[in-house]
């Protein structure tokens, strides 16, 4: 029984409500912020999460917040995600 993968999903998706983003309807692992014609995606997949934005000011507060809830490492750009180059 995968019980830890939804209390990990649980934990992750009440974080991002807290903070104000918006779960999309169609991909419940992808989740929005915008604010003031800025914007930041964020998609988990399973222990992972992918990010995006249309502003460096908001990548940068966004990896802080996150350090400060969760044990995580930055490995920099995305290069690859499933076995996919980028």
């Amino acid at each position: 029984m995968a019980k830890a993968p939804r209390a990990w999903y649980s934990r992750i998706e009440s974080y991002f409500t807290n903070k104000g983003f918006f779960k999309c309807t169609h991909e419940h692992t992808l989740f929005m912020k915008g604010q003031e014609g800025k914007m930041l995606i964020v998609c988990v997949y399973v222990d992972d999460l992918v990010f995006t934005r249309n502003c460096e000011e908001l990548i940068n507060s966004f990896k802080e917040e996150m350090k400060t809830e969760f044990e995580m490492t930055n490995l920099g750009m995305l290069h690859y995600f499933l076995g996919i180059e980028v």
